[in-house]
């Protein structure tokens, strides 16, 4: 495997830092000024984000090392690739959970339990696109972290500054594209095949696919949630 290959670019690497710079001394200066968060913690997402960036270099760093360990696990290919998505998806959540947790007063058990249907469907998804169409390393990450990132902008209902967000700061495409880039990072040499088709439609299709994926992961989220607590195994979040 060719040691000198780049995960991305140097461009998006500089991109990152000064965003990063520039969200955490918002944050700082919102703390300071008494600015309430409005639900998002700007100097925690930062931390969080960094940390997560940290992370990917880590793995892909140590890509073959993960590889050989990934081909002796004896499962079917789509269930490795979904449960590496949903694992770092988790430790995404964990990373994040002290800063900015999925809903006001939840618990991180309750975090955790409440996200994996919508990860393990969300990367169920995934797995056929990465089966089916070519993709780079650099295209699965940031494909990936884009799909991820639209959908919780409308999922929200359409606002055209989170859109904007996006495309200006790279914090969503590096927070969720470093759990969707991970199977492609794991399974490289099981992913890829000859019969993998190469079309700009796969750019479409890799945020689509997956976002159907999260649709219905939230509606069992939802149910699970609905269930756990009827049931008493499960305190209301408050």
């Amino acid at each position: 495997m060719n040691q000198t290959q780049k995960i991305l670019p140097r461009w998006f690497h500089v991109w990152f830092y000064i965003s990063c710079l520039v969200l955490f001394a918002g944050g700082v200066a919102n703390k300071l000024t008494g600015v309430p968060d409005e639900g998002l913690n700007l100097w925690g997402a930062a931390v969080g984000v960094f940390a997560m960036y940290l992370l990917t270099l880590l793995v892909w760093r140590h890509r073959e090392a993960l590889q050989a360990l990934v081909a002796k696990i004896s499962l079917p290919l789509a269930v490795k690739s979904v449960l590496i998505g949903w694992f770092f998806a988790e430790i995404d959540e964990l990373v994040n959970y002290p800063f900015n947790p999925l809903f006001p007063g939840i618990s991180l058990f309750q975090d955790i339990i409440f996200t994996t249907p919508f990860y393990l469907l969300v990367h169920l998804g995934w797995f056929w696109v990465l089966r089916k169409y070519k993709f780079t390393i650099t295209e699965t990450f940031v494909i990936g972290g884009l799909t991820l990132g639209l959908f919780e902008v409308f999922f929200g209902g359409v606002n055209v500054l989170a859109i904007l967000g996006i495309l200006v700061f790279p914090f969503i495409v590096m927070v969720h594209g470093v759990h969707m880039v991970m199977p492609k990072i794991a399974l490289a040499r099981e992913l890829d095949n000859e019969n993998q088709t190469d079309t700009k439609w796969k750019y479409v299709i890799g945020i689509l696919v997956p976002a159907a994926g999260g649709i219905i992961g939230i509606g069992l989220m939802f149910l699970l949630s609905f269930l756990l607590v009827s049931t008493g195994l499960m305190s209301p979040i408050v």
